[in-house]
């Protein structure tokens, strides 16, 4: 059994620091993961919202993520 959007996001605006962009048809789950925690912070982004950014950087170090739009 998997998980089934309630939902479809048409716009959202995501903020990663000072920089802003938008991304669109954002299937909404409204199954938990089942921890706290894990929920506040667990999600995808697709490679058609990374597309718009001029450069992103998964640090697995540190565990940050990093993005710049042009």
């Amino acid at each position: 059994m998997s998980p089934v959007p309630a939902f479809t996001a048409e716009t959202i605006q995501l903020n990663v620091g000072a920089t802003m962009f938008q991304v669109h048809f954002i299937p909404v789950l409204t199954q938990t993961l089942g921890s706290a925690a894990l929920d506040d912070v667990y999600g995808l982004l697709g490679v058609d919202a990374l597309d718009q950014l001029g450069s992103y950087t998964f640090d697995y170090r540190t565990m940050r993520f990093s993005v710049r739009q042009e």
